[in-house]
């Protein structure tokens, strides 16, 4: 093998495991190396099943004539679950490294081993790495967990400050297991981490830290805030991970990448939440314009597509929140022609579809133009209903958002039908709730409530309508400090709560809530970012 002549070696080594089964007894060790030796080489050679029978072999001797924490054994442990792992034999490579792991440990725990830290960590890691394969997460943070301690351990006591950006590798393993299984909090945690790291070794001007490093951890990271709901805190990250892709990219003379755009919508889906409706609007132009720019990429064509349409209906919501609406009705307009593909299975329904009648439907009502509105709205409940009786789950919130469209549109048009739709999306709204509980949720059931208290207070009934304010306020006061429109709708439903309160002569009490409703509407310090 030395002269880089593996073939050579290999018939060497055959002519010496012939002469060791001929000379020694079936478990005498120097077998056991002569296996081990052939087996290296036919690993070298690509011929793994031979490498994995060898191995076999030789384990299956030195279990007998070795204590089981040799480290002979855990070094024929460690070689086979490599053979194993590359021949897709996933199960057995995880049984034998599990052997190695539990080997190596021992002896740092009980011998003080530090030296062996370092081959302990990578196998933990790659440990984790296969049962995160598998779907086995609950192991594979384990795994993860430890390749990070151990790490930790060599840089906070060895003084291995060469292994950091290990530590943020292994921090970035953990988040992902992490994030597989829902912990959003702790994948925070491990992307706020790194931020910091990689912050640290870029100001040591390290070799190994990247700019782009830094620019995906704080994307990550604004992803998380973005999904606990601290969207002013997840827009900071979002756009310094944006600004950092933005420099790499004109200093490269290169193209935006598509994570680069993906980060763009992510900017501006944040901003939207906060009504910096500007800023979400300039951002989302830009990023049209880069998308139709972009040459054809068929490996990436889904995911182009995917995000032509998400920036094309988030800039239509922009527009229309905004009150731009002749601009909103010609983007609504491009985001019908824009293609469909066709549902998975039959019954189902496009989400394309559904939200093209939302959007039709809310602009139609900002503008008043009723019948339209209320047309729509049918439209997409019907398709919704339909989907979802077919199995489709996504399109029961659909449904339910469409039914409290619907019975908005009556109850503005003053159709007599109105009555009997606010029940209807009253009861839903409610199921919606017990099901899910979140925050769309919610706020799909206060506006319903709020549609029942104008009702009740335009037919004079001040006192019924009492309960259902109260009931939509507590529903939207914990939703007011994560975004913008719900703020909006806590201080319409504070004003519906006063003009009862004063209908029923209760006008001190009116007052108060007016004056709450005003100020509920100044923007939280923290959003002017």
């Amino acid at each position: 093998k030395n002269l880089g002549n593996l073939n050579e070696a290999r018939s060497l080594l055959i002519k010496a495991v012939a002469i060791n089964e001929k000379a020694y007894k079936p478990d005498h060790p120097t077998l056991a190396i002569s296996y081990s030796n052939l087996a290296t080489v036919e690993q070298d050679l690509g011929n793994l099943n031979e490498a994995r029978a060898l191995m076999l072999k030789a384990i299956a001797i030195n279990e007998k004539i070795y204590e089981p924490d040799h480290p002979t054994l855990a070094t024929s442990y460690s070689n086979l679950a490599m053979v194993e792992q590359n021949l897709d034999n996933i199960e057995e490579s995880l049984a034998f490294r599990a052997k190695y792991i539990a080997i190596q440990r021992h002896h740092i725990e009980q011998n003080d081993r530090n030296d062996l830290r370092l081959e302990l960590a990578y196998a933990e890691h790659n440990q984790g790495q296969l049962q995160q394969q598998l779907g086995q997460l609950a192991e594979a943070e384990a795994s993860q967990r430890a390749y990070l301690e151990q790490i930790r351990c060599l840089v906070d006591k060895e003084g291995r400050t060469d292994l950091r950006t290990q530590v943020e590798i292994a921090l970035t393993w953990l988040a992902s297991v992490l994030y597989g299984q829902g912990k959003v909090v702790e994948v925070e945690v491990c992307h706020k981490e790194r931020v910091a790291l990689l912050r640290q070794l870029l100001a040591e001007h390290r070799e190994e830290a990247r700019e782009s490093d830094l620019a995906e951890a704080l994307g990550w990271q604004g992803k998380s805030l973005h999904e606990l709901g601290l969207f002013p805190q997840a827009l900071l990250c979002y756009r310094e991970s944006l600004q950092i892709d933005k420099v790499l990219t004109e200093t490269n003379h290169a193209r935006p990448s598509l994570d680069y755009m993906n980060t763009l919508y992510a900017v501006a889906d944040v901003e939207e939440i906060l009504g910096l409706y500007p800023a979400a609007r300039q951002h989302l132009l830009a990023l049209l314009a880069l998308l139709r720019d972009l040459p054809s990429l068929e490996q990436k064509e889904d995911e182009i597509s995917g995000l032509l349409d998400m920036a094309t209906s988030r800039l239509c919501d922009v527009l229309i929140a905004s009150k731009e609406l002749a601009d909103a009705s010609n983007r609504v307009r491009e985001y019908g022609e824009l293609p469909k593909e066709p549902p998975e299975q039959v019954g189902h329904v496009n989400l394309h579809l559904l939200k093209l009648c939302q959007l039709q439907g809310q602009l139609a009502l900002e503008q008043q133009r009723f019948e339209e509105a209320i047309a729509w709205f049918r439209q997409g409940l019907e398709q919704a209903r339909h989907a979802e009786a077919a199995g489709q789950p996504e399109a029961g919130f659909w449904a339910d958002s469409f039914q409290y469209r619907l019975a908005q549109a009556l109850f503005e048009a003053h159709l007599p039908e109105s009555e009997a739709a606010v029940e209807i999306a009253l009861s839903c709204c409610r199921k919606w709730v017990a099901t899910s509980n979140q925050d769309n949720a919610n706020s799909f059931l206060a506006r319903s409530l709020m549609l029942k208290a104008r009702a009740l207070l335009e037919s004079g009934q001040s006192t019924a309508a009492c309960p259902y304010a109260e009931e939509a306020q507590t529903l939207l006061q914990p939703l007011a400090g994560k975004a913008w429109f719900q703020r909006k709708f806590l201080a319409e439903c504070l004003r519906l709560h006063a003009d009862i309160r004063e209908s029923s002569g209760e006008g001190e009490v009116a007052g108060q809530l007016r004056h709450e409703a005003t100020t509920t509407l100044e923007r939280p310090q923290q959003w002017e970012l």
